[in-house]
């Protein structure tokens, strides 16, 4: 198993939100050709290891996603969002090997597994932390 979480370069700006000096934005929440990748976070179960991996060794983070003995790659939002940025940049992921705990999470609600507004709004890491954790937030 491995467990993952990618960041971005590029900004994204809130609705009614001013942009800011200084600050580069993609063009929104679906525009994963723009975003930039700054760096993916990890943790791999198979070797008992966390790993950082930027622009320098996306290689072996694609080396993990080809080698099916780290299956399954869990996520939050992975499938609809890190994964979406992956393929984007040219880092191949196979969704069908993905666990997405936001997914779940909307499955368990009796919710469909894709986002849909407004039904799916208040499942973000934070609420769900808030939610499962006494005092931890994102």
């Amino acid at each position: 198993m491995f467990v993952y979480d990618a960041e971005i370069i590029r900004a994204i700006q809130n609705k009614n939100e001013a942009r800011l000096y200084g600050i580069e934005y993609c063009a929104g929440w679906h525009d994963f050709e723009n975003m930039g990748i700054s760096v993916v976070c990890g943790y791999d179960y198979l070797t008992d290891r966390y790993r950082v991996f930027m622009q320098d060794n996306f290689d072996e983070l694609q080396d993990i996603f080809a080698d099916c003995r780290n299956a399954p790659f869990v996520g939050f939002n992975s499938i609809a969002f890190d994964n979406n940025l992956f393929r984007a940049n040219n880092i191949r992921i196979d969704d069908n090997q993905c666990y997405d705990i936001l997914r779940e999470i909307w499955i368990s609600d009796g919710l469909d597994p894709d986002f849909e507004y407004p039904s799916h709004l208040g499942y973000g890491l934070n609420d769900t932390l808030k939610a499962n954790f006494t005092g931890i937030q994102k």
